[in-house]
């Protein structure tokens, strides 16, 4: 059967024994100075998520099989999806229990273009600064992360609430949010992957870095 791409959750990501792949927005931006002394900032492009992941020691079958998937993304030219090891979840309902068969949508966004309310929670359902979300715009997912709490109502709705990075082009009202295992679609960053060095059996020190592909 042929890979499909991105590689889902289940063939990579969640398989791949990660020690550490904290998730950071990486911002295009230059800074210049004025003869006031005042400083100005321009991003040069949209932030993009990017992770250094540090892989867990490897036995032989676990080697050939990382070995493969890596040999598999072509590079930097294939992609996978990824969903934030330290936070796959909201802080208050580890394990997605609460939200159970929620569908929780996009209930308006914000004219700030950064901000969204969320219907179809749970009531009274919990979100913290710090969980994440994700939403498909054109057919892509769009990883975000809240940087205030929310917390639903007797009608299910949270919001507005905050979030970074801001709303792309594209996301509207009635989108599909991902609360549990929110994910972004990411590629290998050329020249990233160390494959690690064998002691024995274990294969110890393997690590890449990915970057989102929008």
């Amino acid at each position: 059967m042929a890979l499909t791409y991105p590689l889902p959750l289940e063939t990579f990501w969640n398989w791949l024994p990660v020690r550490s792949a904290p998730f950071v927005l990486d911002r295009r931006e230059e800074i210049s100075g004025q003869g006031s002394g005042r400083i100005l900032a321009s991003e040069l492009s949209s932030p993009l998520w990017r992770m250094s992941v540090d892989v867990a020691e490897l036995v032989l079958s676990e080697q050939s099989r990382a070995a493969a998937l890596m040999a598999a993304l072509d590079g930097a030219h294939k992609t996978f999806l990824a969903t934030p090891k330290a936070r796959p979840f909201p802080a208050e309902d580890p394990g997605g229990v609460i939200l159970g068969a929620a569908a929780p949508v996009i209930d308006a966004i914000g004219a700030d273009n950064k901000s969204l309310s969320i219907a179809g929670l749970p009531a009274g359902y919990q979100l913290r600064a710090g969980d994440f979300l994700s939403f498909m715009i054109a057919g892509r997912p769009h990883l975000h992360r809240f940087v205030e709490d929310g917390a639903a109502g007797p009608a299910g709705v949270a919001g507005p609430i905050e979030l970074r990075p801001h709303l792309r082009p594209g996301a509207s009202a009635g989108a599909a949010v991902a609360l549990v295992e929110p994910v972004a679609e990411m590629i290998v960053v050329p020249g990233s992957f160390e494959p690690g060095a064998s002691r024995g059996a274990v294969l110890a020190g393997m690590t890449f870095a990915a970057i989102q592909r929008l």
